[in-house]
């Protein structure tokens, strides 16, 4: 389980001098890795590529600002509960009503003391397992599910890989978790873009998706169902059922 000790922070502002300042404060506040983003579309370019526990971001930002960063930041379903602090100098009723809208978890004032900045960070992060944990407890009961059908199926996470799969599934891949992953990923997708693929579809709808499928004789009905699971990190999670079309 993901502890205090090893969550990793991105720290966004487009002040280098602000930012040093600020890693300098926390530099007080242990058992967290800060890393840096100069702006707010760094930090959406780090966040495509690498795994934070949360996020702090200033809200006055040039060409994209703290409110509209958040917005996308939620856009992405492995963030959906990613605790966010926004550090701003200004104490505005309507500022904080438009970051509460986006999904801004804590609202913090400049200058602020390292025990406080420590407080909020180590309360949103128990409160982010603590939201996890029905979650994953809800993932036995989808495993019991896919037992029980005769055709493959699996469980994705949105990055294409394979967080549990029936007998099924297993017997006609006979590879491993990494492996299935790479080949549900290849196996709709050329050059990396998405061409017929119904995860990719039920990621940009938010709801179901189906596609036929031919391998080699065999025609696939393939189905991609979005849970009401997350994986231990808030990333939602997907049902994928592949059966003989009639």
């Amino acid at each position: 389980m993901m502890t205090a000790t090893d969550s990793r922070i991105l720290l966004v502002d487009d002040s280098a001098v602000l930012r040093k300042l600020t890693l300098v404060t926390l530099g007080g506040v242990g058992g967290f890795r800060f890393e840096e983003a100069a702006d707010a579309r760094e930090g959406l370019e780090r966040i495509t590529t690498e795994r934070f526990d949360a996020i702090i971001t200033d809200y006055y930002m040039p060409g994209m600002d703290g409110v509209e960063f958040v917005r996308q930041i939620r856009k992405r379903p492995e963030y959906a509960l990613v605790p966010i602090v926004m550090i701003t100098s200004e104490q505005d009723e309507y500022l904080q009503a438009e970051a509460d809208s986006v999904g801004v978890d804590a609202f913090v004032l400049k200058p602020f003391e390292p025990a406080e900045m420590r407080r909020v960070l180590v309360d949103l992060l128990a409160r982010k397992r603590a939201a996890a944990q029905p979650s994953m407890a809800g993932l036995v009961d989808a495993q019991v599910l896919i037992d029980a059908l005769p055709y493959p199926a699996m469980v994705l996470d949105a990055a294409h890989s394979v967080v549990m799969g029936n007998t099924a599934f297993w017997q006609q891949t006979r590879t491993g978790l990494d492996d299935c992953g790479t080949v549900c990923s290849i196996a709709m997708h050329e050059n990396g873009e998405p061409v017929n693929c119904p995860l990719t579809e039920s990621l940009r709808t938010g709801c179901a998706s189906e596609r036929r499928v031919i391998e080699g004789d065999a025609t696939m009905i393939v189905s991609v169902y979005p849970m009401d699971v997350t994986d231990e990190n808030g990333g939602r999670l997907f049902l994928h059922l592949a059966r003989p079309a009639e």
